[in-house]
């Protein structure tokens, strides 16, 4: 099915375009041209001085700066681009001219940011601002595109016809497309000789409306990019799942999220893809792969994934009949896979929606060393899986050190015959120091400076709440 791009990517197109002039790719091998190959632009901004002149309730270059930003957002993943700029720091230096974006795939939020930063200030200097875009799209390296979009004819005493056809001889294979924004009938045919030079097209514009309208004027020939249409479902329904678009056996080029309403259309450069899409919202992480999606111009490939219906756990911890704010752990078996963790809550069940298959829940109630509970499980699809996690133990010994009747500050270990430390750290001078631990015999060591007692043969069962007073 073909397509029609709006008058906002219509400049774009061109950058882009099968054309016999030297453009990006031939009609007839688009569909089999690897993602992002071949596929450069190099914008040309004019940013001199009569830029500056009203236009509506703006300026032309605030106008410019808009159109660009558009072409920015609108190019296709895997698009090779720069952005130059001209008389936009100095009044009168022929030389005022960056490469605020240098070529490459930089940013587009960044280089839209560069673009609008701009303000017009000086000289037009057309030539020598094309040779240079010319330049760093260079002979060998694959043909490319320059669009540039101006107000005014050559101001730096130079031939830019000329200068077009000598770097044609000299080998590098580009298209070069202009803009006239606002320009006389002399001041535009300097603007349609650049363009004729070029092998590209030319349009004229006097105020927004034209511009956008010129735009559309400008398509000459097929677009050279396609859709890539992606649903992802579950049990019928569309689902928002992620989505990373990489070129065939490469790098990622383009990501972003399904609808749970409408397929998510993606538009991209002719070529082969590997597309993966991943349902967030389930652990672990439910991927599906499509390899070698074929995306030809102008027309739209469409990809639905599937994905299975999962369950649902409801974990919980108990002591003593109530529940507990203990920390979990549920784990894939049998790979002993991590799939998620956190607290537990005393108010109701933890729930999580898991793929159907075998798992293991842990949890520990961190008041007490040693007291992982643990329990494995079944997640079958579409069902709820219910897990208590029963049998923590616990005793309670207040201790303190007491001298002259009140309380002091000392150290102290409490050890565990059959486990080794069980508590330690500094006894408080206002109140008991309250140690959750295990059933078990115990020994107390307490440190008040140089002196050291000890009570040996504690003995707690579940339940036990007891208090023990070391007199200094």
């Amino acid at each position: 099915m073909r397509f029609r791009m709006g008058p906002l990517t219509a400049l774009l197109s061109l950058g882009i375009l099968a054309t016999a002039g030297g453009g990006f790719a031939s009609g007839a091998s688009q569909g089999e041209t690897p993602p992002g190959a071949g596929k450069r632009v190099v914008f040309i901004l004019d940013a001199s001085g009569s830029m500056k002149a009203k236009l509506g309730a703006g300026t032309r270059i605030t106008a410019a700066k808009d159109v660009m930003t558009q072409l920015i957002r609108d190019l296709p993943s895997g698009v090779e681009f720069g952005v130059l700029a001209y008389g936009h720091r100095r009044k009168d230096d022929c030389a005022d001219i960056e490469e605020i974006i240098p070529l490459g795939q930089p940013s587009k939020n960044a280089a839209i940011l560069a673009v609008q930063k701009l303000a017009a200030a000086g000289k037009t200097p057309i030539t020598a601002s094309v040779r240079l875009a010319a330049q760093r799209l260079g002979p060998g390296g694959g043909p490319g595109a320059i669009i540039l979009v101006s107000d005014g004819e050559e101001t730096c005493a130079d031939d830019p016809c000329a200068a077009v056809r000598d770097l044609k001889r000299g080998g590098i294979a580009f298209t070069l497309h202009a803009v006239g924004f606002g320009v006389t009938q002399k001041e535009a045919r300097q603007l349609e000789c650049l363009a004729k030079e070029g092998g590209g097209t030319y349009a004229s514009a006097a105020n927004a409306k034209e511009l956008l309208d010129a735009l559309e004027r400008v398509q000459r020939a097929e677009v050279a990019t396609g859709e890539l249409s992606l649903t992802a479902r579950k049990q019928g329904k569309q689902l928002q799942a992620e989505v990373v678009i990489a070129s065939a056996g490469g790098s990622r080029v383009e990501g972003g999220w399904t609808s749970a309403r409408d397929p998510r259309v993606f538009r991209l450069l002719p070529g082969t893809y590997d597309v993966t899409v991943t349902d967030t919202s389930v652990s672990p992480r439910a991927a599906r792969t499509a390899k070698g999606l074929t995306v030809k111009a102008g027309e739209r490939t469409e990809k639905d994934f599937e994905f299975s219906l999962e369950g649902q756990l409801a974990l919980s911890a108990f002591k003593n009949g109530q529940r507990i704010p203990a920390e979990f752990t549920v784990i894939k078996l049998p790979e002993r896979t991590r799939i998620d963790g956190g607290w537990l809550s005393t108010s109701g069940p933890v729930s999580m929606r898991l793929l159907a298959g075998s798992y293991e829940a842990v949890a520990r109630d961190n008041r007490v060393a040693k007291s992982d509970q643990r329990a494995a499980f079944e997640i079958k699809s579409g069902e709820t899986t219910t897990v208590d996690l029963r049998g923590f133990l616990e005793a309670e010994v207040e201790v303190s050190a007491i001298r002259d009747g009140k309380r002091i500050r000392c150290e102290f270990s409490l050890r565990r015959r059959e486990g080794g430390l069980a508590d330690g750290g500094y006894l408080s001078s206002e109140r008991p120091r309250t140690c959750f631990v295990l059933p078990g015999n115990y020994d107390l060591e307490v440190r008040c400076g140089e002196e050291k007692k000890k009570q040996e043969g504690i003995t707690l069962v579940h339940g036990d709440r007891k208090t023990v007073e070391v007199p200094f």
